[in-house]
């Protein structure tokens, strides 16, 4: 290893603060809340399962709005030039704890009643990638069209269409 390799390492060692590391975090899905429901409420009502990270408000339509709770254990991330730095992985004590504060606050806090209205809570999902709805549906589309034609694919039906002298989609003559 050459000296300036190492010189380069010292320096992002020595830029990090010491004991800095991952944290833990899941989030839930509420939904069906009151669209007076605010911040205060979400906290007093789902605080005490565990602590909360950040409390994200979907858009109302009608009188009603979803929300997303993320709850979050071990240290929080500390900020590097605009950038989120983590230096390791929570422990697996860390992601038992938020683990189980979603399990309680999802099976006390579901059917339940927030500024007046029962929400529904549940575990939150991943966003979806842009475009799996649509490449969902042409997989499906492929499949039909399988099971409608058994045995047959696309060069079956051009072999078919130029034995019978189809090109673009008129019939020509064929010279003999």
């Amino acid at each position: 290893m050459d000296s300036e390799s190492m010189l380069a390492r010292a320096r992002i060692v020595l830029a990090r603060p010491l004991g800095a590391r991952g944290f833990a975090t899941r989030s839930i899905y509420v939904g069906r809340v009151p669209s007076q429901a605010d911040d205060a409420a979400v906290h007093e009502k789902f605080g005490k399962y565990g602590t909360i990270a950040a409390v994200r408000h979907g858009p109302a339509h009608g009188k009603h709005k979803y929300l997303h709770v993320q709850y979050v254990a071990g240290e929080h991330p500390y900020m590097d030039k605009g950038k989120t730095v983590l230096d390791w992985n929570p422990t697996r004590l860390e992601l038992e704890e938020v683990i189980g504060a979603v399990d309680r606050a999802i099976a006390e806090c579901n059917e339940t009643e927030l500024c007046g209205e029962m929400v529904a809570v549940k575990h939150a999902r991943a966003p979806r990638e842009p475009g799996a709805q649509e490449a969902h549906l042409s997989a499906a589309a492929a499949a039909a069209t399988a099971a409608a034609a058994p045995g047959r694919t696309y060069e079956d039906g051009y072999a078919r269409g130029y034995r019978e002298g189809l090109v673009d989609g008129q019939k020509m003559g064929r010279s003999a």
